[in-house]
């Protein structure tokens, strides 16, 4: 159970787009939550590694290319 208002509201509001988007099996939703959560995470570990690649003075190649990414942040990288 979500004790977390916050957390709550946002869950609910993905899980709204969802089934206005046509995605209204409850497995099918919960399953594409996980692959959002999966790639945040991965973008924010790439995140890391170029904010200490760039501390170093050293060349970092992103995960990601500009487009792909979520956060919008610029990245001079590409999808491997």
């Amino acid at each position: 159970m979500l004790t977390n208002p916050d957390l709550r509201s946002k869950i609910d509001s993905l899980w709204d787009k969802f089934w206005s988007g046509g995605i209204s099996n409850p497995r099918t939703a919960i399953e594409q939550m996980s692959y959002l959560i999966f790639l945040k995470r991965l973008e924010d570990m790439d995140n890391a590694r170029a904010a200490a690649a760039k501390r170093r003075g050293q060349a970092f190649t992103s995960l990601f290319s500009v487009k792909s990414r979520e956060s919008g942040h610029e990245c001079s990288g590409k999808i491997v």
